[in-house]
């Protein structure tokens, strides 16, 4: 409807980035219907609120699109290729975000293949330090979260080689040139590390300054070259949320 946004995730043609989408689509709910517009908040007497409009944005998920997903993704490794027919594996952050993501959908449909998945992942990760060996800022949105407050960057390294797969991670560290501040996805995990640091303050700007970004289409950031990441508007969800539940905020409907 008009001046509203609707986000569907169901799963065609996939990436790496698709897996993102889908583990933070999942933490948002099965069907949210948000009587919001994205682009409009306010500061009312020193705290967060957002306007309330006769607008709708519709998110619905495709649970058995996604187990489908997950599934081509499968290695005798027990570990999860980028992307299927790929022989590359990364450890981080594919390993954790798929691993989290079949546990929601095991939770919701009951499948047994998406537990099964789940825990093979997860016995196969251990091999190499376990899930959150490589800590990844995206990681925040399942609640790991990094013991400095500075800019990281990342790097991707090749760490072995197993039954014909190339084992890859990216390792972040600190970065102090890296300017998050220019891409939403990194805006929307700070926003959750100052949340979960107690910073409520910064949390409110960081959200502003992610808010600004959206275009009414998606989220014209730095990495925006005239297509727009989709799992970009899944974080703002998140984060949306993570600042709708606080006990700092006045009015957030």
């Amino acid at each position: 409807m008009e001046g509203g946004v609707i986000a569907t995730a169901t799963i065609f043609k996939l990436g790496k980035r698709t897996r993102i989408f889908i583990v933070v689509a999942l933490l948002v709910a099965l069907v949210v219907v948000l009587g919001v517009r994205i682009s409009e908040y306010d500061l009312v007497g020193g705290c967060l609120s957002r306007i309330t409009l006769n607008t709708y944005t519709h998110f619905t998920f495709n649970y058995t699109a996604a187990l489908l997903y997950y599934s081509s993704l499968a290695t005798p490794t027990g570990l999860e290729v980028v992307y299927p027919g790929s022989h590359t594996i990364y450890l981080a952050d594919d390993q954790a975000l798929d691993y989290y993501a079949l546990l929601k959908i095991y939770n919701v449909t009951g499948n047994p293949e998406a537990i099964s998945l789940a825990r093979r992942i997860y016995s196969a990760s251990l091999v190499y330090g376990g899930l959150f060996k490589y800590w990844n800022p995206v990681f925040e949105v399942v609640g790991s979260y990094p013991n400095t407050t500075q800019p990281m960057s990342g790097v991707d390294v090749t760490l072995g080689y197993i039954d014909g797969y190339t084992v890859r991670a990216t390792v972040f560290s600190v970065n102090p040139a890296f300017n998050y501040s220019a891409y939403a996805d990194q805006l929307a995990y700070r926003v959750l590390l100052y949340l979960h640091l107690g910073e409520y303050t910064q949390a409110e700007v960081v959200f502003g300054r992610l808010t600004k970004m959206w275009s009414g289409v998606g989220f014209a950031d730095e990495a925006y070259s005239g297509v727009y990441q989709t799992y970009k508007l899944a974080d703002y969800l998140v984060a949306w949320r993570a600042l709708e539940m606080h006990r700092q905020t006045c009015s957030f409907t």
